[in-house]
């Protein structure tokens, strides 16, 4: 049976926010990235932070929780209201790039971004915690906030 728990984290949590995506990487780690705070578009946030779970398989109540800041290779871009995914090195079709990002890649797509609406994909490398922008070919999808 599935059951909801309130957990209290260590470390720094986030700011209060909407927009944002938090997306699984593995069985231990949530990203958590971008979204909005208050005060609205003038606010959109570039954070990535990391939930992460670490199970003890003796005692259930001593499982922990904690969030951190990965130190990025580079600057976020700022994004809210945006599309995430995580893609594994081992996804079927993409044996070109496993040795290039050997931990995956979050993919994000479009949002709010400091001039509006976007069409704009990035990648992060979970290794290097590096942010590319992507240059789309074929039919691109026009620029999108709220994926709709």
């Amino acid at each position: 049976r599935l059951e909801w728990k309130a957990v209290k984290p260590s470390g720094d949590s986030p700011p209060p926010m909407y927009g944002h995506t938090a997306t699984l990487i593995d069985e231990h780690r949530i990203l958590v990235y971008g979204g909005m705070c208050r005060g609205g578009y003038s606010a959109i946030l570039s954070s990535l932070m990391i939930l992460t779970y670490t199970p003890n398989n003796d005692d259930e109540a001593a499982n922990k929780w904690s969030w951190s800041t990965p130190m990025t290779a580079n600057r976020a871009p700022y994004r809210g209201f945006h599309a995430a995914a995580f893609i594994p090195a081992n996804a079927p079709g993409l044996d070109d790039w496993k040795e290039a990002h050997p931990a995956g890649v979050l993919a994000i797509h479009g949002g709010n971004g400091p001039h509006g609406p976007s069409d704009e994909l990035f990648f992060l490398d979970i290794k290097t915690w590096k942010f590319s922008r992507i240059d789309s070919k074929g039919s691109v999808p026009s620029a999108r906030n709220a994926h709709r």
